[in-house]
């Protein structure tokens, strides 16, 4: 409804507001321990939140298989966040922040690719959509450029 709308724009918009003020701090510090730095003051307030949730409640139901997948998702988020802020080092947070949109294509053609998920209509539109946009955005003549 309208109350997830929101929060996705919300979400949209912290992830806009970071991209801007982390590069400051990119150009003056090492991407890697700046990247830790955030990482751990943002597991820090989120475990603060997440305790009176039952946080610890639920460890004990995890199969080997739940904990591969937990580490997988881990490694593979601490990977692309590195990625992420050593690309914003590198350049304009605006034209960062466009290829953030790959992430729910590329999660779509991911599982049809190994989930055997359908492959359908709206995702093959919203991907040609998507890299239309990309291509508008970081054409050599495009407005950030001039």
């Amino acid at each position: 409804g309208l109350l997830g709308e929101f929060a996705v724009l919300l979400a949209a918009l912290c992830g806009a507001i970071c991209s801007v003020l982390y590069r400051p701090y990119l150009q003056r510090y090492p991407t890697l321990p700046m990247g830790a730095f955030a990482m751990l003051a943002s597991v820090a307030f989120l475990l603060l939140l997440s305790i009176p949730e039952g946080l610890f409640a639920g460890w004990q139901g995890y199969s080997a298989q739940g904990w591969a997948a937990v580490l997988f998702i881990g490694i593979s988020s601490g990977i692309f966040y590195a990625v992420w802020l050593w690309a914003l080092r590198h350049a304009s947070p605006t034209r960062v922040t466009i290829f953030l949109g790959l992430s729910p294509v590329a999660a779509g053609l991911f599982g049809a690719l190994f989930l055997a998920e359908p492959l359908t209509l709206p995702l093959l539109a919203g991907l040609a959509v998507l890299l239309l946009g990309l291509w508008l955005a970081t054409r050599p003549d495009a407005p950030a450029e001039r």
